[in-house]
């Protein structure tokens, strides 16, 4: 059985990641300003930023 740590340690920053990406897209939708906009690029830049920094260490190898 799969215990806590070990789902956390698994799953912890897909969920967050994904969490963020809801977020940036909720960011956007809800308000006209750029206060909202900043947010919503912000929210959104993150989990880019992951995939940029992850995708270049597994092309490395």
């Amino acid at each position: 059985m799969l215990d806590k740590h070990k789902f956390v340690k698994v799953w912890g920053k897909p969920i967050w990641l994904f969490l963020i990406t809801i977020a940036g897209l909720l960011f956007a939708i809800m308000g006209t300003g750029i206060a909202w906009y900043a947010l919503s690029w912000i929210a959104l830049g993150i989990p880019l930023y992951a995939m940029v920094k992850h995708g270049r260490a597994f092309f490395r190898q």
